[in-house]
């Protein structure tokens, strides 16, 4: 699917903000606004003739909006209402007793010395509250449709216990790992280790066996019933002697043969499924430890294609790791988060600064499966020092401290959060994969994405839930890279009819795409007339319900099919890429296509 952004194309839609729509006098001529109102439609990047464009766009504001019971969102959420899960964990105890505010965010000096933080990874325990207030919840495993292991990696898997510790404690020595290496001989990690893990093996198979002399007695009811019901009629391959003979007996191996032939007629009698939260797919893929230390194997082995999980991001060209079924957002910056919690998840926008503002690595990419630093990093370099535009790109891990280098030859010294505050536009430039946690970041402190990244959406959570493509602004990166500069101008020369439309959308997704709504993750958050609470939460129990309901194991796959009514800007949850496209409000500037400079 190529790159389409229908974002104007019929008024507001549900959710936005009709205050924020700018009202325009009579002073006007019609060629006036007609002129503004196929500017609008080319800066967005609609996907129909100017002409079409135009006439759907005069419609009154509210008129046109996307009726919510016809949402993939709404479909997904009453095809699940009725489902169960049963959520637990295995262990009570943390026997690597890694301490520190994992959860938060460190000064933007400290993020460059430890490569990356693991805050942006712990939606699992900013989830673990709201899932276990959820009505759909039930108190024994024999019910559920869904089982979900809620246990904190961080204090039961191996690998992710050494990557948070060594977050919070860098070396002093770059390519050092002495430190690391200390501490988890100091707590005994190897023994602990393996004792936890053969505990994992012991405690999942005891649930799986469970399970399965649950499902073997639900089965044996349900034949006596059929035996009942069906007497008259000739058997196939099994007889209802046959059967009631296995049932009264316990044989094993007959009661296994009757279980899959019912498997096979029947969707009732499926395995049910195991979620759990791994907070990315890297923490599993390449779990850096000896074999008797990786929980990733031991889920693999016991639940095997029953286990799925969703996760932040996965490498590029999809998954690596077989359960991995979906994306979730990363946490939010927890500078961000706190700003929203004071001002009761309102942002504000009257004193942000029309420029474009970005601060990172160049190293992304060569540390990813590239193996090469990414050219649209390398393009966004180009932009530093630029009247309007606060980017600073360091030249690698060791290029100074971004707490204290210069943004630009202003002498800014704007932090991450600050930055994303004050500034309009937000970059988002593809890393060591094609998604990135400051598109999160931007949206949460109201700053509008421009993305360079082609294949961003395969990576981009809730699509079913979420119309990403009306509130982001999508470049593609061999355009990027071949004009960085004359793209920035682009941005920036949108109208503001089009910025107020792009937050107004913005405003309207922000809590679906948020989880850290309290000041502690393990508190509750009670919706008031000062609180908003994150709906998060809800929609990844809808979208892990739904996928093992449905057996949707693709994380490209749509979660709805598109009906004759629907309207156009209906969102089924598929993935698109931006590669070879052209956006009309690049188009028009002749950034891309024949006319590209």
């Amino acid at each position: 699917v190529t790159y389409v952004n229908p974002l104007v194309s019929g008024g507001l839609e549900s959710g936005d903000d009709p205050s924020r729509v700018r009202r325009r006098t009579a002073l006007g001529c019609a060629t006036g606004v007609v002129a503004l109102l196929a500017l609008v439609a080319l800066a967005v990047g609609a996907d129909a003739a100017p002409g079409k464009l135009t006439a759907r766009l005069g419609q009154a504001a509210g008129l046109g909006s996307v009726r919510a019971a016809a949402t993939c969102e709404a479909r997904v959420h009453e095809a699940t209402k009725d489902s169960t899960f049963y959520a637990f964990d295995l262990f009570a105890f943390t026997p690597f007793n890694v301490k520190g505010e994992y959860t938060r965010d460190p000064p933007d000096a400290n993020v460059l010395a430890a490569k990356t933080t693991p805050s942006q990874f712990m939606y699992p325990q900013w989830l673990r509250a709201p899932l276990r207030l959820d009505k759909r919840r039930v108190p024994t495993p024999d019910a559920a449709d869904l089982l979900i292991m809620t246990d904190n990696l961080v204090d039961i898997a191996p690998f992710t216990a050494k990557f948070v510790w060594h977050t919070g404690h860098p070396e002093q020595l770059p390519g050092s790992w002495q430190r690391l290496d200390e501490w988890w001989r100091g707590v005994g990690g190897d023994t602990k280790g393996e004792a936890v893990i053969a505990a994992a093996r012991e405690r999942l198979g005891d649930l799986k066996k469970r399970l399965e002399g649950h499902a073997a007695a639900g089965l044996g009811e349900t034949q006596r019933e059929g035996a009942a019901s069906e007497s008259s009629r000739p058997s196939s391959s099994t007889t209802h002697e046959e059967t009631e003979t296995a049932l009264d007996s316990g044989d094993e191996a007959s009661l296994s043969a009757i279980a899959e032939a019912a498997a096979l007629g029947s969707s009732k009698q499926s395995k049910k499924k195991l979620a759990f939260m791994l907070p990315s797919e890297w923490m599993f893929g390449k779990e850096d430890v000896p074999d008797a230390l990786k929980l990733g194997a031991v889920i693999r082995d016991v639940f095997g294609t029953d286990a799925m999980t969703a996760v932040t991001d996965f490498d590029d060209g999809g998954p690596v790791v077989s359960s991995v079924v979906t994306t979730v957002p990363f946490t939010t910056h927890s500078a961000l988060a706190d700003e929203l919690l004071a001002t009761g998840g309102v942002v504000s926008y009257k004193n942000k600064k029309k420029q474009t503002f970005f601060k990172g690595t160049l190293a992304r990419g060569a540390e990813g499966a590239l193996g090469v630093q990414t050219m649209s990093r390398v393009a966004l370099k180009k932009l530093e020092g630029h009247e309007a535009h606060d980017v600073f790109v360091s030249g690698d891990d060791k290029d100074g401290d971004l707490g204290t280098r210069p943004l630009s030859t202003s002498g800014s010294k704007t932090s991450y959060a600050d930055g994303m505050r004050s500034s309009t536009f937000c970059w988002i430039p593809r890393g060591d994969n094609p998604t990135s946690r400051r598109i999160f970041d931007a949206i949460a402190a109201g700053c509008i994405p421009v993305v360079v990244s082609d294949d961003i959406a395969s990576y981009l959570p809730f699509r079913w839930a979420v119309d990403w493509r009306s509130m982001i602004l999508q470049v593609p990166e061999a355009v990027f890279a071949k004009n960085a500069i004359g793209t920035a101008a682009a941005v920036l020369a949108l109208p503001d009819g089009v910025v107020d439309t792009l937050r107004s959308r913005a405003d309207a997704a922000r809590y679906k795409l948020l989880w850290n709504d309290r000041t502690a993750h393990d508190q509750i958050c009670v919706e008031g007339k000062k609180t908003k609470c994150s709906q998060a939460p809800k929609l990844y129990l809808d979208e892990m319900l739904h996928r093992a309901k449905l057996g949707i194991t693709d994380p490209g796959a749509p979660l709805c099919t598109r009906q004759k009514n629907d309207d156009a800007r209906f969102v089924d949850g598929g993935a698109w890429t931006a590669e070879g496209s052209c956006p009309p409000w690049l188009e028009m500037h002749g950034l891309c296509g024949d006319t590209a400079e």
